[in-house]
């Protein structure tokens, strides 16, 4: 018999934005309220991720959002905060499995 894989619901890109937003401007550390001291990055396997990063960068501050099996809703919120000065964290991920973006 065979389990059903849990349902993860997407976020649209202004959704996943408001959000990023919300953390950069209510970081408790007045540093961390600039996009020049985040990283941003798109993937499949979050704790891998995660797991990778923290050996060299804090990840404390890690914050992940599902944008379903869409890397173009990912690509596009990842642009959008590129070009706002956060730096890049990677992407690793495949269309065919839910796609996230993440923070650190």
């Amino acid at each position: 018999m065979s389990r059903a894989l849990p349902l993860v619901s997407r976020m649209n890109v202004e959704e996943i934005t408001k959000e990023i937003e919300q953390c950069v401007k209510n970081s408790k550390d007045p540093v961390r309220r600039r996009y020049a001291q985040w990283y941003i990055g798109i993937g499949n396997d979050m704790k891998e991720w995660k797991k990778h990063h923290s050996k060299e960068k804090n990840t404390d501050n890690w914050r992940e959002w599902p944008a379903g099996k869409s890397k173009g809703v990912a690509n596009a919120v990842k642009m959008r905060f590129l070009s706002r000065g956060m730096k890049s964290g990677g992407d690793r991920a495949s269309a065919f499995e839910t796609v996230y973006i993440y923070i650190f």
